[in-house]
C-alpha cells in the first residue's frame, strides 16, 4: 500500500474522487494552489481513497474533500490519508516556538441525515471534537467540525514533534 500525492497536472487521475468544486478550484489555481491532494493505493493499482486539504498560512488545515470508493470503506484508509495530512502539514511550518494558538484541522460538509452521522463517527475517531451547525435552515444542514492539535518544536534533530498523544 503507498499514498502518493497528486500534482495539479495529474488532477484528472482523481477527478471523480473529488467534490467538484474541489476539483475546479484546483485546476483553475494550477501549480500555485495550496490545496495538497493525496491518493491511496492498495497492492493493486487502482486508486481506493482520495484526500484533499488546504494548508493555510496559520499551519490551519482544512479538508476540502474526502472520499473512498464504497467497496474499500470501513478499511481505515481515509483515516491514514488523514494521518499523513498531517505529518505533511506539520513539515511545512518551522516555528522557532510553540505556537501561540492550537493548531485546528477543520472540515465542513453538507450531508442527509444517515450520512451525516456515519461522517461524524469518522470524524470522531479521527479526533475531531467539535461540531458546529453552520447552517439549520438547509436540508441538509450544513456542519462545520474541528481538531485542534497541539504541537510544539523539537529541535533534537528530528524537526517538528507532536506532543497530543491523540495522534499515536
Amino acid at each position: 500500500m503507498r499514498i502518493e500525492v497528486i500534482r495539479p497536472q495529474e488532477l484528472d487521475r482523481v477527478s471523480k474522487l473529488l467534490l467538484p468544486h474541489v476539483y475546479e478550484k484546483i485546476k483553475a489555481a494550477g501549480e500555485e494552489t495550496d490545496v495538497i491532494v493525496l491518493a491511496l493505493i492498495p497492492l493493486r493499482s487502482k486508486i481506493v481513497s482520495v484526500l484533499a486539504a488546504e494548508l493555510e498560512p496559520t499551519g490551519d488545515i482544512g479538508i476540502l474533500s474526502i472520499y473512498t470508493l464504497a467497496d474499500h470503506r470501513r478499511q481505515g484508509y481515509a483515516s491514514r490519508l488523514i494521518g499523513e495530512l498531517l505529518h505533511i502539514g506539520l513539515g511545512c511550518f518551522q516555528w522557532e516556538e510553540k505556537p501561540e494558538e492550537d493548531i485546528v484541522m477543520k472540515t465542513i460538509y453538507r450531508l442527509p441525515d444517515d450520512m451525516e452521522q456515519v461522517y461524524r463517527h469518522f470524524l470522531e475517531k479521527n479526533h475531531f471534537t467539535d461540531f458546529v451547525v453552520l447552517d439549520e435552515a438547509s436540508d441538509p444542514k450544513i456542519f462545520c467540525a474541528f481538531a485542534e492539535l497541539q504541537f510544539f518544536c523539537g529541535r533534537s534533530g528530528e524537526g517538528l514533534m507532536i506532543e497530543d498523544d491523540r495522534l499515536g
